[in-house]
């Protein structure tokens, strides 16, 4: 009988405790909502900028974890966006900014555009070295081993920038001598030929 007398006590206690007025039963349910609101809201994500999403690895429903290491989906921006081109070192000592260029990409067969040379990225991973106590080793580089290129961006003239997707690849020409001449004619010649063998490559002979 006091077991059954204690039993109800502690009830009538746990129904009549409130936490600043409010039932301590219903202040957890309200708890337990607005961290499930909370957390709603942190699945809408928004983009920093206008662009596209590729690669989604999300549908409704999943749980992404509550520590993602990595990335869920990749964001394509739609502005600022350039080519580069790469060019071996010996190549790129009449290289400046602002000269004309022109660019046959394989996934256009037959079309040339045109654009500017924006700057060249004076850089490569063959000369970064990561901190270590161990001593650099020097010597001779393989006789068939690449020389390290660099890469020079261009911007296109073209103003539908969709037209460049990413990963595109093709041919450019950088005229540091302008657009007439001899050797302007050949590279001329030969850039547009690129392009218009790009029909012939994906026939099945």
């Amino acid at each position: 009988m006091d077991e059954m007398a204690g039993e109800l006590e502690r009830a009538r206690l746990q129904y009549q405790s409130e936490i600043d007025g409010v039932n301590t039963s219903v202040a957890n349910l309200e708890a337990q909502l607005q961290q499930a609101l909370y957390y709603l809201d942190n699945t809408t994500l928004t983009a920093p900028e206008d662009g596209r999403i590729v690669n989604l690895q999300v549908r409704s429903g999943m749980v992404s974890g509550t520590r993602r290491a990595g990335g869920i989906a990749a964001l394509i921006a739609e502005a600022d966006r350039y080519l580069l081109a790469t060019f071996y070192q010996e190549n790129l000592k009449y290289v400046q900014p602002g000269q004309s260029v022109e660019v046959a990409l394989d996934l256009y067969p037959g079309q040339i555009f045109a654009g500017k040379v924006h700057s060249i990225w004076r850089a490569n991973g063959v000369g970064q070295y990561l901190p270590s106590d161990e001593i650099p080793k020097f010597g001779p580089s393989p006789a068939n081993a690449p020389q390290g290129q660099y890469a020079v961006k261009i911007l296109l003239d073209d103003s539908d920038q969709s037209k460049f997707p990413i990963g595109a690849q093709g041919s450019a020409a950088i005229y540091t001598s302008g657009e007439h001449g001899a050797w302007a004619a050949l590279r001329k010649i030969s850039i547009r030929a690129h392009s218009w063998f790009n029909w012939l490559y994906p026939i099945n002979f």
